[in-house]
């Protein structure tokens, strides 16, 4: 379940049943504190953007990129966080439609009608995020590389990723599918990262994920943190002992918060 506070309007993460990705809708713990001072504008706001929600919903089951793209400008005008938006609209969105091709339920022409919507929605998100992130470049901000587990070709969720991480104030550099292991090595250590991350998305890729991770074992060893997820991860098919010298992190908020837990017990390369 995706999580949502009904108030703010904020992505609050993931909740079980983790393979059902409708919205959850209650209160965060900032909003459950002071519910009882709310004005009569702040109840107006909280309906506009629930309504808000709805017409993008409805944008994307038209298909309508542009119509999409005006509600996500309407939407940072009204503060809503690219990371909301990115979460909370625009990701369960891509879970339905590939859940409906799966069943046979949308033709060829409604499959590439609305993830082009929806890419869009992401290409649109990805410019606020990275503009706001230029606008006040942290000067010591820790950094990861992302890449694929060979095998993995969706680039989409490498994006979501990438972009949870600038959201949290880390500077990311992705390197996408298509890589050898030693080359997903390699760039790790020529851009002196952070941190690593890995990207699964099915059960089958694990032989190659051992093999990626044996080869970060190698001298000259990176020694900071390597972070596993992806698909795979989130649905609980890539246990802890099939990724030894990483870490497994299954259902990141991708909240700044979280980075100090990520990274702790392991000695990081500069930035």
């Amino acid at each position: 379940m995706i999580k949502w506070c009904a108030y703010c309007q904020r992505f609050q993460g993931e909740s079980s049943p983790y393979e059902t990705h409708e919205v959850s809708h209650g209160l965060c713990d900032a909003c459950g504190d002071s519910v009882l001072q709310w004005t009569g504008e702040q109840e107006r706001r909280m309906r506009y953007l629930a309504d808000l929600n709805r017409r993008f919903w409805a944008a994307g089951r038209k298909g309508a990129p542009l119509e999409m793209e005006a509600l996500a400008v309407e939407g940072f005008a009204a503060g809503i966080r690219p990371l909301d938006m990115l979460f909370g609209f625009a990701g369960p969105q891509l879970v339905t439609v590939g859940r409906r091709w799966e069943a046979n339920l949308l033709t060829v022409c409604e499959e590439h009608r609305f993830t082009e919507a929806c890419e869009a929605l992401v290409d649109l998100i990805e410019r606020h995020i990275q503009a706001a992130a230029l606008s006040a470049p942290a000067p010591n901000a820790p950094t990861i590389l992302i890449a694929a587990v060979p095998g993995n070709m969706h680039m989409l969720g490498l994006r979501f990723a990438s972009l949870g991480f600038e959201s949290m104030g880390v500077r990311t550099t992705v390197l996408g599918y298509g890589f050898s292991p030693q080359a997903i090595v390699d760039a790790a250590l020529s851009e002196r990262c952070t941190a690593v991350g890995l990207s699964i998305s099915m059960p089958s890729q694990t032989p190659a994920l051992r093999v990626l991770l044996d080869a970060f074992a190698r001298p000259p060893a990176f020694t900071g943190p390597i972070l596993v997820g992806g698909a795979a991860v989130n649905a609980g098919l890539v246990p802890a002992a099939a990724a030894l010298g990483a870490r497994v992190v299954p259902h990141l908020r991708f909240d700044a918060a979280e980075w100090p837990a990520l990274t702790a017990g392991y000695s990081t390369l500069s930035s």
